[in-house]
């Protein structure tokens, strides 16, 4: 019995001692599966970057990564061509904790010496567990630095950024302190936190939120201050339909402009029954021409008219490039909304609704016969909005008051009280405008 309890004792030693060995293997495992997600994921999105792993020394309780990420056409944002990388991390016996910097750029480094005083604010700690899932802990320490002339007082960040094992679940969140100019801008506290699933480079499952406690910009002519911005953003991936639903929710507690205000505005803006095929197609094309015109006008930073015309010949290509794909976003239970709109304004509140449907499918060839008889577009689509706002704001503005084409009855807006009050929906095939049916053909 004793030889068998120190024949375990003696396997569970050596298990110990070996634990770090295990778990750098573990972590590098890891970190070739996490370059290789995201180099896929950089592939897909056609932006040109890349991640590049330049050296791996993995030792029995230390290891030393050497990776840097290429930019390409991405440098004409960021100014530099790449960003180099280096994790230094220590085994443990239940996972490892790696340090990263970025000591190895130049650019970087004459940041931190000829602006920050020689103080890098940075810290990058980053842990790896036995299961394969990853957590990175961005802090940034306050620094204060001279921008031609002006004082930027930035205050602390941590930024947390997690992912499981199989690279799909994102979870992160972040907490900046704000920054200030003495007597000119105060930036209160930015927050933000998600819960994410990846589909695809583009398709994503979950939620996503933001706030700003408080913006005062001290303006001589017209001072500012916001308080309390927020938004968040639900997107919801139909399996089965192959379809992206997404509802932005956007509020704000106050905005004042000089004396004039804003208060307690807020609303949901959202589409439902995207069909993921024609969205993933659409924005592979617009990263495609994004990329190449970022590539552009690298070359261009001193002459802002040729910039200015290769800008709106790209715009004017991709339109057209897009008319092909507008088509397959035509599908029946395509929704766009605007609910729970509300704000409250000196002369009074505002609220209101807007809803546009496909009922079925649409395409381009069907559309043509509309222009001769327009009534034939509610045989494809329903529509209901409902608005409410003072009157003093549309007061004189005839174009909202009076029927503006022949087949109206009312104006877009008619009186109720000290409101004006619009209402318009369709039913039977029909649209009505404040009770009364417009004739549209």
């Amino acid at each position: 019995m004793k030889k068998i309890v120190a024949g375990l004792v003696f396997i569970l030693v050596l298990a110990g001692v070996g634990m770090p060995f295990v778990s750098g293997m573990i972590m590098e495992k890891g970190f070739n599966r996490c370059m290789e997600q995201a180099n896929s994921m950089y592939s897909e999105t056609g932006t040109g970057t890349r991640i590049e792993l330049v050296s791996y020394d993995r030792g029995f309780s230390s290891s030393e990564i050497v990776w840097k990420i290429h930019l390409a056409e991405m440098k004409t944002i960021y100014k530099v061509d790449e960003i180099i990388f280096i994790d230094r991390a220590k085994h443990g016996h239940t996972g490892v904790v790696s340090q990263t910097s970025l000591e190895k750029n130049g650019w970087y480094q004459n940041i931190v010496k000829e602006k920050l005083g020689g103080v890098d604010p940075l810290n990058i700690r980053t842990d790896y567990s036995l299961m394969g899932d990853i957590n990175s802990v961005i802090n940034i320490n306050a620094f204060s630095v001279d921008i031609e002339g002006e004082v930027l007082n930035v205050k602390p960040a941590e930024l947390t950024f997690a992912a499981d094992h199989t690279f799909k679940q994102f979870i992160s969140k972040g907490a900046w302190q704000g920054a200030s100019v003495e007597g000119q801008v105060d930036l209160g506290e930015v927050s933000f936190a998600s819960d994410m699933k990846m589909i695809s480079a583009f398709i994503w499952d979950g939620d996503l939120s933001l706030g700003l406690k408080k913006l005062v910009a001290n303006d001589k002519e017209t001072p500012v201050k916001m308080e309390n911005l927020n938004a968040k953003y639900a997107l919801k991936f139909n399996e089965k339909n192959n379809t992206l639903s997404v509802d932005a929710a956007y509020g704000f507690d106050s905005i004042t402009i000089k004396t004039e205000y804003v208060n307690n505005a807020s609303a949901h803006l959202g589409v439902n029954g995207l069909d993921v095929v024609a969205y993933e197609e659409a924005m592979a094309l617009y990263m495609k021409m994004a990329a190449t015109l970022f590539d552009e006008l690298g070359s261009m930073e001193e002459n802002p008219e040729q910039a200015k015309a290769v800008i709106e010949a790209k715009m004017t290509e991709i339109s057209f490039q897009m008319m092909a794909i507008y088509e397959k976003f035509l599908k029946g239970g395509l929704e766009i909304y605007v609910k729970d709109l509300k704000a409250e304004l000196p002369q009074g509140k505002i609220h209101g609704n807007f809803m546009l449907r496909l009922e079925k499918d649409l395409t381009m060839a069907q559309m043509f016969p509309m222009m001769n008889q327009p009534q034939m577009i509610f045989d494809y689509i329903s529509f209901a909005s409902d608005f409410s706002l003072p009157s003093v704001l549309v007061s004189g503005n005839q174009q909202l008051t009076n029927p503006i084409y022949p087949g109206m009855k009312t104006g877009l807006f008619v009186e109720e009280g000290e409101n004006m009050i619009h209402k318009s929906e369709t039913k039977d095939k029909a649209f009505f405008i404040n009770g009364e049916k417009l004739v549209l053909n």
